[in-house]
């Protein structure tokens, strides 16, 4: 009984390997540089995801990679509280909201948050999709209007 256990699992697993077609294998339907720059709608689509860029799912705070939404932290308030605008109480000093409208927010204590986070990368992602656009955008099949624009 237990040569014929080992003899199926051998089996099998001879059976599982497999050179092409595997699951493996790249099947990726993502697109590639010329791909999007080939295409006049996909170039003015790439251009409308840098504005989208940090909306955190919310289409009434779009930023240019800054999200200006008050809830963003953590209902504590956001440029408001930098300034003489607002001035929010109760809140621990560890805070990211607190830390940022201390002037104590940075790269070593931001953390892991999402709304933290983006901080940072959101804004230098843009800066790279922009350039890359800039760079693009001659060979784009735009008319010169859209180009100029």
């Amino acid at each position: 009984m237990k040569k014929i256990l080992t003899i199926i699992s051998f089996s099998a697993l001879l059976a599982a390997c497999s050179k092409s077609g595997g699951f493996l294998d790249d099947k990726s339907t993502a697109l590639d540089e010329a791909q999007v720059f080939s295409d006049s709608l996909r170039t003015i689509q790439f251009l409308n995801g840098i504005y989208a860029e940090g909306t955190f799912g919310n289409t009434d705070f779009a930023g240019i990679g800054f999200s200006f939404n008050k809830r963003r932290w953590e209902t504590h308030g956001n440029q408001e509280t930098s300034a003489d605008d607002a001035e929010y109480s109760l809140s621990s000093a560890t805070r990211p909201s607190v830390m940022f409208y201390q002037g104590t927010f940075s790269a070593a204590n931001y953390g892991a948050s999402p709304p933290a986070t983006d901080f940072w990368q959101v804004p230098y992602r843009n800066i790279r999709r922009v350039n890359l656009l800039l760079s693009k955008l001659e060979s784009a099949p735009l008319s010169a209007f859209m180009k100029s624009r």
